[in-house]
């Protein structure tokens, strides 16, 4: 009973070794998803129809009745049954409901494995006391299991297996460019793998390839777009923007996302100051575990930039969305200019 990462249920469902009860929760929703499939056939490999039983407590109106009834029947020509609460979350349990779910565990039969996952929201778990003795409750008596968001480096690497199943060779180089150009969402990245080995068919997927065929966020370009500016590289700077411009995005989104890459250089330029590295400062500015490649590439920049002109980046880009939204003048042209302020120091 305790608090174990995906690979180690990976592992336990492998040998069949299985807890009485799971707590899965997490931002890494494919994994998630991937994973609950796994443990549920584990658990039913047949006779599903009888021996599956699932109840959605999204709006809070379980039947616990029902649910009990289900955990403490006998499985039906099997030797286990899963009785699975999608999206019950602890923190919104009045008491009584709470004793009853924490009962219900305790005294589960040994042919029961109840298994309580979430998708649909966050869990605040730093924010909510009763969510984290919920969590000390289940690490005791079943297996919590969390889904955080892969580092770049086990995005890469995951990448590559997947693409090694399909005869493709990924290497890390150019898995890293696909993670950096879409962003850390595994079911996003999946999809854009898909399509570069569609068009590989076998063999080396290369960076070139992943630069030619897969269309970058506008987190992604705005990032690229800020590091440009600041290098005093306005050709680069523009291209983007006219890349931009290209996939239609809408200015004040990318003037947003703009502002964001330069907030992001600017803490941890900050950060590093103090002697802070990536995690402490995600932790430190509250980033949300799915953009914490954003905090990494910022990390990787901040060094190579004047904290005076990162201030005069974020004054111009305020001056700009102002301007966006109170001036008739074509939006691009007010962020090219804006650019070239930023080039010259104009500020």
């Amino acid at each position: 009973m305790a608090k174990i990462d995906f690979k180690k249920l990976g592992g336990e469902i492998k040998k069949n070794e299985l807890s009485g009860a799971y707590f899965l929760y997490g931002s890494e929703q494919y994994l998630l998803s991937r994973y609950l499939e796994r443990l549920l056939k584990r658990v039913v490999p047949g006779m599903a129809a009888f021996n599956l039983q699932r109840f959605e407590a999204e709006k809070r109106e379980l039947d616990w009745s029902a649910v009990e009834d289900a955990a403490q029947n006998l499985p039906m020509m099997a030797p286990r049954k899963a009785v699975v609460l999608h999206d019950l979350n602890p923190d919104q349990l009045p008491a009584e409901e709470l004793k009853r779910l924490q009962k219900l565990v305790e005294e589960l039969p040994e042919s029961t494995v109840l298994v309580i996952y979430v998708t649909g929201f966050e869990l605040l778990v730093k924010a909510s006391r009763k969510v984290q003795n919920f969590l000390k409750f289940m690490e005791k008596n079943g297996t919590v299991v969390e889904f955080p968001p892969l580092s770049k480096g086990d995005l890469a690497k995951y990448l590559s297996g997947e693409a090694a199943k399909a005869d493709c060779f990924l290497p890390s180089a150019a898995a890293g460019r696909l993670v950096e150009s879409v962003g850390n969402d595994l079911t996003t990245l999946l999809k854009d793998l898909e399509k570069l080995v569609a068009f590989t068919g076998a063999g080396e997927i290369t960076a070139e390839t992943v630069d030619a065929l897969v269309e970058k966020t506008i987190d992604a370009t705005a990032f690229d777009l800020a590091n440009a500016a600041l290098r005093g590289d306005l050709d680069t700077a523009l291209h983007a923007v006219a890349a931009l411009k290209a996939q239609r995005a809408e200015p004040i989104a990318v003037a947003g996302a703009l502002n964001s890459a330069f907030l992001d250089l600017y803490r941890a330029k900050c950060a590093l100051a103090a002697g802070k590295n990536a995690a402490e400062a995600a932790a430190d500015f509250g980033y949300n575990p799915r953009v914490r490649f954003r905090v990494d590439n910022a990390f990787r920049s901040a060094a190579r930039t004047e904290i005076g002109a990162l201030r005069r980046g974020i004054g111009l880009l305020h001056e700009l969305d102002l301007r966006l939204k109170s001036s008739k003048a074509d939006s691009y042209e007010l962020l090219e200019a804006a650019l070239v302020r930023l080039r010259t120091g104009d500020g």
